[in-house]
């Protein structure tokens, strides 16, 4: 769950990490990491700094790489090797 407590996150062997309106069930985004190469093992959403607006989550895929999502742009902002 978000810090709102609106979304959840969900991750797989497919490199897909989707994000659900927990209210009403219904598929809110999806993301995914280097063009399905890479399963997700882990997503985890970022606290919200006072000097942002725009929250963040992020995942880890084999060998070691993080990802970083915006989840209000919808895109990938960075990716940690």
């Amino acid at each position: 769950f978000n810090q709102q407590g609106n979304l959840i996150g969900t991750c797989g062997d497919d490199g897909f990490v989707k994000l659900w309106d927990s209210n009403n069930g219904n598929l809110f985004f999806q993301f995914i990491a280097d063009q399905g190469h890479d399963k997700i093992e882990r997503i985890s959403f970022a606290p919200v700094p006072s000097w942002s607006v725009d929250p963040l989550m992020m995942g880890t895929g084999e060998g070691s790489k993080v990802y970083i999502w915006n989840i209000h742009k919808g895109m990938l902002i960075r990716t940690l090797k």
